[in-house]
């Protein structure tokens, strides 16, 4: 077995053609951990292009950048929120062109690495922070506390119904695809410094737990939301628009059965993290999982759900289905790349086997 050519050594990595034809090629470690900074960025780019969207109709539905925190038309700070989509955007698109550049051209080295790195930390940490705690639980006291358009549900079931179904939920989706992209920036930056620490199999089992951790939780959520729904409306088809993102609620058995799924890969992460060999199941099962969230949790409930609140076009079905099936893309790849890793299937310093 021979090695991937370290960075800067001056000696050409050997390619398919100078290889035996029983030889088996891996992708070299910084190209694949570019690629995947790459099509991370591409999600995040996704996220940061709706946020700064609904920031300003946000701003436009409530006329001012200035919040207020009044008994009468209360409204989160628009300036805030379109300072965190600035922000996303911003780390968002120097990681899709700093892994382009990898990938293509070997461009790039440990110190613009290193300054995504910490773009990532400081300025994803406001983002995080104001998208997924701090809008969510304003809307929650302060907006949604007398809607009276939620008949069925008495206080502390609204509460609940928010804070599970909204922000446990976009915490651990939006967490996961912001922590993704973290994580392979790193990869990047460990590879342009010749080290290969943190790529043992220890490593990506203990990532793998984490992940499938966040998964269970995000499915508890959203089993916990689509009870109250059921409990209280029944299970017919809804003809409102009920909007806990990314939770969109036209039939409730849909949100039910995506959070018993949820609940499920995140258990079966666990078992993969202790058993190697159950990486083929756990990959297959992935896809199945990603096929529900896509046909049923994203396109189903888009599609029979109502138009959204008047005047806020923010809530137009387009942008949502994109945003959501970026978020439920994120969802999986991330653990099937590490079930992958540390199965045997590939190596992470290896260029030929």
């Amino acid at each position: 077995m021979s090695t991937e050519t370290p960075r800067g050594s001056g000696s050409v990595p050997p390619t398919p053609a100078h290889v035996p034809n029983n030889a088996v090629v891996v992708f070299p470690f910084g190209k694949e951990s570019a690629g995947m900074l790459t099509v991370y960025s591409i999600f995040l780019l996704v996220e940061g292009c709706w946020r700064f969207l609904f920031a300003k109709n946000y701003h436009d539905l409530y006329g001012t950048w200035a919040g207020n925190d009044s008994d009468v038309n209360p409204n989160f700070p628009a300036v805030v929120l379109l300072i965190g989509a600035a922000f996303e955007l911003l780390f968002a698109a120097y990681g899709l062109w700093l892994g382009v550049g990898h990938l293509l051209f070997e461009w790039g080295n440990a110190t613009a690495t290193g300054i995504l790195l910490l773009l990532q930390l400081l300025l994803g940490a406001y983002t995080f922070i104001v998208w997924t705690i701090a809008f969510p639980a304003f809307l929650e006291d302060q907006v949604y506390s007398n809607a009276t358009q939620f008949y069925f549900f008495n206080e502390d079931q609204m509460h609940a119904a928010r804070v599970f179904g909204e922000i446990f939920t976009i915490m651990c989706w939006s967490g996961i695809m912001w922590a993704a992209q973290i994580y392979f920036a790193l990869a990047l930056y460990r590879y342009q410094l010749n080290t290969h620490k943190g790529n043992d199999t220890p490593s990506y089992r203990m990532r793998l737990a984490v992940f499938a951790a966040i998964i269970f939780w995000s499915g508890l959520s959203i089993l916990i939301l689509g009870g109250l729904f059921r409990d209280h409306h029944g299970a017919g088809q809804y003809g409102d628009q009920w909007v806990y993102f990314p939770n969109v609620i036209a039939y409730s058995a849909i949100t039910i059965v995506t959070g018993i799924l949820l609940i499920i890969y995140g258990l079966l992460g666990w078992i993969n993290c202790t058993d190697a060999r159950f990486t083929p199941t756990f990959l297959g099962i992935s896809i199945i999982i990603w096929l529900w969230l896509l046909c049923a949790h994203n396109l189903v409930q888009l599609s029979y759900s109502a138009n959204g609140p008047a005047g806020f076009g923010i809530w137009d079905k387009t942008g949502m289905t994109t945003y959501m099936i970026v978020l439920t893309t994120s969802l999986v790849l991330a653990p099937m790349y590490f079930s992958s890793r540390f199965s045997g299937h590939y190596s992470p310093v290896s260029q030929t086997i």
